[in-house]
């Protein structure tokens, strides 16, 4: 349930024609489902990241290129995906944990 204590972000990628590189901050939470709605993967604290932030390369599960590496791999049935994510906000410093993520969040 969304309140107002807590800064929120959605975000919607196509992965059709390549794969989608997501690189996410520590201090950050959320799920990434595909077009029907089916969980991918969550990251942050409930993430193979651990709450210390990584980075997440989705491809759909037809793909067959290289994936980079140094990210976690997650396969989706769907080319269209969205995710949402939340970012926990320290002291009530909403202008500092929404620079931060601004900064720090990359897709």
């Amino acid at each position: 349930t969304p309140n107002t204590t807590t800064i929120y972000g959605m975000l919607e990628f196509d992965v059709k024609d390549e794969p989608f590189v997501l690189e996410i901050p520590p201090g950050v939470l959320g799920p990434i489902q595909d077009a029907f709605f089916r969980y991918v993967v969550d990251f942050g604290p409930v993430g193979p990241d651990r709450g210390k932030g990584g980075k997440y390369v989705v491809a759909h599960e037809s793909y067959t290129g290289e994936l980079p590496a140094d990210a976690f791999e997650v396969r989706t049935r769907t080319y269209r995906n969205m995710g949402f994510f939340r970012v926990f906000v320290k002291d009530g410093d909403f202008a500092g944990a929404s620079a931060f993520v601004k900064k720090t969040f990359r897709c």
